[in-house]
């Protein structure tokens, strides 16, 4: 029986002093040579799929991406934009979903803009 192991699997496994030069420790046969796995494309391809699955929420730099969320005024019916990019912005945001009767009012001062973000009605 043959175990199936990803490249990070083997190179936990191995326990050899060259277990961070897997890619050199692994061999294909390409057009009936002999060459190292890491001057393939099948790890390429490998890197690539992996970075897809991981990358839902990543951006390049690998850090974890945030989306900005919506939440509508129920008076004036105008979609509100919430930043999520502290947790002090998601509890906003939070508490604004939370509440059925959400208004622009309610939304706190806006620190990039000179003016409070609530809605101007005329009466």
């Amino acid at each position: 029986m043959i175990d199936k192991l990803t490249p990070s699997a083997f190179e936990k496994h191995s326990g050899r002093e060259t277990a961070r030069k897997w890619k050199n420790n692994i061999w294909v046969i390409v057009n009936g040579e002999k060459v190292p796995l890491g001057k393939t494309v099948l790890l390429k391809y490998y890197n690539q799929v992996l970075k897809g699955a991981n990358s839902s929420q990543r951006s390049l730099s690998g850090r974890v991406g945030h989306r900005d969320e919506f939440v509508r005024c129920t008076k004036c019916n105008k979609e509100r934009r919430f930043r999520l990019r502290s947790k002090e912005e998601c509890r906003i945001h939070h508490d604004a979903v939370a509440d059925s009767n959400w208004k622009c009012s309610d939304l706190p001062y806006d620190k990039y803009a000179s003016f409070p973000l609530h809605c101007i009605h005329s009466l």
